[in-house]
């Protein structure tokens, strides 16, 4: 998902989409696209300066979801947030993926090993741990994942109120109309940080995303401690999606046993 954010970029450059597309030939999940930012500054209770790092998103971008009113247990909801620190290396990568791409090269087909290229492209050890210290001081506990660090990610959890104080927005409470049992705690606003911050960060992810669902096998929450009786629906929910067998596969993406589509 990260790295799909990357390419709906209206600022990407050339070495982030080389460094994208290497990415995906190697199989290493480096990045996503960072979403545009404003330079508009945003006043803050506190009386610190803060820059619009993500636009604010329209509800009607996304069928099917409706906001509603936010409950007063779930402040202390926990929240993941993802943010994606800026990598160094973009040129070096973008030369290497001229070289290897030009059948005249002497260097023509020899790639980096994903060892290599998170050599060459990385964040800063200065950068990430700021932004783990951002988190930290707001009552984030960050997660320390060494895949997601060496790719240049910082994940941590924190509460609806931490993660409110910390990007100066307010979360509300999701539903979608095709599954009103799911519910996701997110915010409409703008992603707002600290100045010092901004130039460290491409974008933060888990707090302004509503997903695209998809109704064929969104399966019905299952609990331990219920159990219906065989042919019951519980309330308002439907019945369990059926198994993902090879037929409904072939439904699905409209193939045929010979390998040749069909027409929906």
């Amino acid at each position: 998902g990260h790295m799909a954010r990357r390419l709906c970029s209206s600022r990407l450059s050339a070495p982030a989409a080389i460094c994208l597309f290497v990415s995906i030939l190697l199989g290493v999940g480096i990045r996503a696209v960072p979403l545009q930012g404003t330079r508009s500054f945003e006043p803050d209770p506190s009386g610190e300066k803060r820059i619009t790092l993500l636009q604010g998103r329209d509800l009607l971008h996304y069928p099917g979801w409706v906001q509603l009113s936010r409950e007063d247990h779930e402040s202390q909801c926990k929240v993941q947030l993802t943010a994606a620190v800026r990598l160094n290396g973009l040129d070096a990568l973008q030369n290497k993926f001229d070289d290897c791409s030009d059948s005249a090269s002497q260097r023509f087909a020899d790639h980096w090993t994903r060892e290599q290229l998170f050599a060459h492209v990385n964040a800063s050890e200065d950068s990430l741990q700021h932004i783990k210290s951002w988190f930290e001081e707001t009552g984030l506990e960050v997660q320390e994942e060494p895949t997601m660090i060496k790719a240049g990610f910082v994940q941590a959890v924190g509460t609806v109120a931490q993660i409110e104080a910390l990007l100066s927005v307010r979360l509300y409470r999701f539903i979608h109309k095709d599954f009103p049992w799911k519910t996701i705690l997110r915010t409409l606003d703008p992603i707002t940080v600290p100045l010092d911050i901004h130039p460290l960060l491409d974008f933060i992810s888990g707090a302004n995303e509503l997903p695209s669902l998809h109704t064929s096998f969104q399966s019905t929450p299952r609990s331990s401690d219920h159990k219906p009786e065989e042919g019951a629906e519980e309330k308002g929910r439907p019945p369990p999606s059926p198994a993902i067998t090879p037929d409904v596969l072939v439904h699905l993406y409209g193939i045929t046993e010979a390998g040749t589509p069909i027409s929906n």
